[in-house]
């Protein structure tokens, strides 16, 4: 009978974990979007947007290497400004690799994002002590949950950088029209 209650217990704290995730995917959605539209989607709020983890972004360029853009939450100046091809054990460089797939680091996971045909940025979340134990365990209860918080963030910054881009794109053709006339 004890381990039916236990059993019980644990369930139950597994459910309230996954509720807390869940909700705080929705918050973070709309506290999300609610900034673009209060900032009037300045390009400068990728780097104020929230999530449950720290992250970087990475832009490919003409030299089609990465090159650091913006993070949030980790020390700006002990990221990689640039990040050549030919660094294959980088995860920013194994994202770009796997084409849509996420990249696993040591303690970070990363994912290509193509915004347009000239466009590609790579997210790197840095996960915290917990997290990467969680997903390191695949019998611990949680680890399927920490894979759909990590997908569930990665795309919503895939919708918000999408977003961004689409506003920059309208921002520079009406930038066009007015020095035409």
């Amino acid at each position: 009978m004890k381990t039916v209650m236990e059993e019980l217990e644990q369930a139950l704290k597994v459910t309230q974990k996954e509720k807390e995730v869940y909700s705080s995917i929705v918050r973070n959605s709309q506290r999300n979007m609610q900034m673009f539209v209060d900032k009037d989607f300045h390009s400068d709020v990728l780097r104020e947007m929230n999530f449950d983890y720290d992250y970087s972004v990475y832009q490919l360029n003409r030299k089609n290497e990465y090159e650091y853009l913006t993070s949030s939450g980790v020390n700006e100046h002990l990221m990689e400004k640039q990040i050549i091809m030919k660094e294959k054990s980088n995860v920013i460089n194994r994202a770009h690799t796997y084409k849509g797939k996420t990249a696993f680091g040591e303690s970070t996971v990363a994912k290509l994002i193509p915004i347009s045909l000239n466009k590609k940025i790579v997210v790197q979340l840095h996960l915290s002590d917990e997290d990467i134990e969680i997903l390191n365990n695949e019998l611990h209860e949680l680890n399927k949950t920490a894979k759909i918080k990590i997908e569930s963030t990665i795309n919503l910054f895939w919708t918000c950088l999408l977003i961004q881009h689409s506003v920059d794109e309208i921002k520079n053709r009406l930038k066009g029209a007015e020095n035409v006339e």
